[in-house]
């Protein structure tokens, strides 16, 4: 390890677990020679930093029509642990690629959210317009959002 460099050691399943850096040694106190362990190690002299999140959002949608919302964080920057997206109406999902849609026109905000290993969060909210009216079917079963494959 480097003089003019500060590390810190951590179990990232087990915050309360004994681990140690001395000199160029790393200590773990206690553990079966079987066990595995996940051991994060920090350089101190580095500032954490949020990840570099690109996202796609449309500014404009349709009511009743679904939208894709996506985001990737830069390769070269601290990478995302997942990505959560908040839609203003109070749904929330989980993933690179969602698809939302909106029932009724308006100004909606979509939030996301993407935690970083250093710790930091990258959070980014965006606007999307909603204009049209939601189109009502005779038929109960088409004005379904999702379709049941099995109904198919």
């Amino acid at each position: 390890m480097s003089a003019d460099h500060s590390f810190t050691a951590t179990n990232v399943f087990d915050s309360s677990a004994a681990v140690s850096l001395s000199g160029n040694s790393l200590q773990i106190v206690n553990e079966p020679a079987e066990s595995v362990l996940v051991i994060k190690i920090i350089d101190n002299q580095i500032t954490a930093t949020p990840p570099k999140v690109t996202a796609k959002v449309p500014s404009e949608a349709k009511t009743g029509e679904m939208f894709d919302v996506s985001a990737i964080a830069d390769a070269d920057g601290a990478p995302a642990l997942s990505y959560s997206w908040g839609f203003s109406e109070g749904i929330t999902q989980t993933g690179r690629k969602v698809s939302h849609t909106y029932t009724t026109p308006g100004m909606y905000e979509i939030r996301l959210t993407a935690p970083g290993v250093d710790g930091v969060p990258f959070a980014k909210t965006f606007t999307v317009k909603v204009e049209g009216t939601l189109k009502a079917y005779p038929n109960l079963q088409d004005n379904r959002r999702f379709r049941d494959p099995a109904d198919q």
